[in-house]
């Protein structure tokens, strides 16, 4: 089993994450609406050669929400990963992989593609980099249009709608009233943090010319059932990032946490293949 979260106190901010393991470092960073705790099943089957490092972001798990709403960025969430790798005295020359799904994945390649570690490999399960999306393009207006909605309805103080919203947009029409009271509540509690997560994505500035030189090998994962919005992402960085290898599975948004077994049977070997820095 993982093991227990550990906790970072900065001046303003609890950070949780959890680390086992040792060897090359390999950070994961989860999804929105998500937390540390689902890469469980990957953690289990990397500890054995590599000291995995996975971390709760911003709002999720055990990790305080921001306390700069106004102004909160993937920058945040960058600032708040660096922290943990320094409280782990993780050296800037030590090279690392780095494994990201949906909002964890646009934070992994905003953080790869700054950063000056050497990073040996990327593996982005639809990051939902929405600012990379054309002006215009169906996919962005569909995703906008999430937003916008969502937002109304949290002025409106109607969580639980915004959250049916969001949670049907990843997984189907029903998804929502199909689960539990007690994990409706749940994703209800974290609704507030996905509308941060949304301002993030939308204001990043990168663009997709800021990656045509990206030199990081790059492993990219999508699911044949997903939206339009992530399918079309995936689609630009597969253009756009060099060194990228791509794989589509039957499955959804969500499936590293729904099928993980199918997920991690492509992301371990990856790793394995790229875990000599040159």
């Amino acid at each position: 089993m993982p093991a227990l979260n550990q906790y970072l106190t900065t001046q303003n901010d609890k950070i949780s994450y959890m680390e086992r393991g040792t060897g090359t470092p390999i950070v994961l960073l989860h999804s929105s609406m998500s937390s540390n705790a689902q890469w469980y099943s990957l953690i289990d089957s990397l500890t054995s050669h590599y000291h995995v490092i996975s971390i709760d972001l911003f709002g999720y798990g055990q990790t305080a929400m921001p306390s700069n709403h106004d102004t909160f960025s993937l920058q945040d969430e960058i600032n708040l990963v660096e922290a943990v790798l320094e409280q782990l005295k993780i050296s800037y020359n030590q090279p690392m992989h780095f494994v990201g799904h949906s909002y964890g994945g646009a934070t992994a390649l905003k953080l790869c593609q700054q950063s000056s570690r050497p990073v040996l490999s990327l593996t982005l399960f639809e990051p939902v980099c929405f600012y990379l999306l054309p002006k215009k393009s169906p996919a962005l207006i569909e995703i906008k249009h999430i937003i916008e909605t969502l937002n109304e309805k949290l002025k409106e103080e109607k969580d639980q709608e915004a959250t049916e919203i969001f949670i049907n947009y990843w997984n189907g029409s029903g998804a929502f009233q199909s689960l539990s009271q007690r994990k409706q509540r749940a994703f209800i509690s974290d609704i507030k943090k996905v509308a941060l997560d949304f301002q993030a994505l939308i204001n990043e500035p990168t663009t997709l010319n800021d990656l045509q030189k990206f030199p990081i090998k790059t492993c990219l994962l999508a699911g044949s059932q997903s939206p339009l919005s992530t399918k079309t992402i995936i689609e630009l960085l597969k253009q756009s990032l060099p060194y990228n290898t791509t794989y589509y599975i039957n499955g959804g948004h969500m499936a590293p946490i729904s099928q993980a077994e199918t997920v991690n049977s492509l992301i371990i070997p990856f790793i394995k293949k790229n875990d000599k820095y040159t």
